[in-house]
């Protein structure tokens, strides 16, 4: 339902209910630490106050939490100590600068696992393309034989292989690609790690992919392809055409 200025919305809690008409509809926001606020209201005090106090069957005296802006990033650090010296203990202060500095923090030790990770999954897999390729040479030892024996040269032979590989890398990279942006997108925007906005997912959290890590994955694609063929490609350069032909 699309909300316009002059609308008059109610909100409910528990059996109290207050009016509302809409003064203005903000734009799209997006996450903030402080929560998803493209799904909030913002109301004047008094009304709230009286809802709660309805709802509760109690008076509220003070607020429950308090946002403080500073002009500058820079100030942060003198608002917060200045509000722990006049509060003390018996207030909590979370300030954003803190929180975005633990992140960062775990998301370094996160991208060394990760990239501990795949620095193994990427060895493993050049070392499935050498196998896949020595074996391509070995069933096609009396092939390269007749080739051999008909003039094509031992560069020619070790291109063809070497092609081969890429040309399947690039398949890979081309079904592979797509298949991991789906399931990233899935994994963040629909919820599926288990935390979910009042639109499904994290919370107003985008997934994206910059053109530079596409780049960078199909470059190492390509080049742990080129390394795990070029051995059984300089296998296959060597044979002997007579030797080859004797293959059984």
């Amino acid at each position: 339902m699309k909300i316009r200025v002059g609308d008059v919305i109610y909100v409910s809690l528990r059996n109290a209910r207050i009016a509302l008409r809409v003064e203005g509809v903000l734009e799209r926001y997006g996450f903030t630490f402080i929560g998803y606020i493209d799904e909030s209201l913002i109301v004047p005090y008094d009304a709230v106050k009286k809802l709660i106090e309805e709802a509760s069957g109690r008076r509220i005296i003070g607020y429950g939490e308090l946002i403080v802006t500073a002009d500058s990033v820079d100030n942060v650090d003198f608002i917060t100590e200045q509000l722990r010296y006049l509060y003390g203990k018996s207030i909590v202060i979370f300030a954003i600068k803190d929180i975005v500095k633990s992140i960062v923090e775990s998301l370094k030790s996160f991208t060394i696992i990760i990239g501990g990770i795949a620095s193994v999954t990427l060895i493993v897999a050049s070392v499935g393309v050498m196998n896949a390729m020595f074996t391509t040479v070995m069933e096609r030892t009396r092939v390269i034989g007749v080739l051999r024996a008909l003039g094509i040269r031992k560069y020619e032979v070790l291109l063809n292989i070497v092609l081969e590989a890429l040309i399947l890398a690039v398949i890979a990279i081309t079904a592979g690609v797509p298949l991991g942006i789906f399931v990233g997108s899935m994994l963040i925007q629909g919820g599926f790690l288990g935390f979910r906005g009042p639109r499904g997912g994290l919370g107003g959290i985008e997934f994206m992919v910059s053109n530079q890590t596409l780049i960078m994955v199909a470059s190492i694609t390509l080049l742990l392809t080129l390394i795990g063929a070029l051995p059984p490609a300089y296998r296959a350069a060597k044979l002997e055409p007579a030797r080859a032909l004797r293959y059984e």
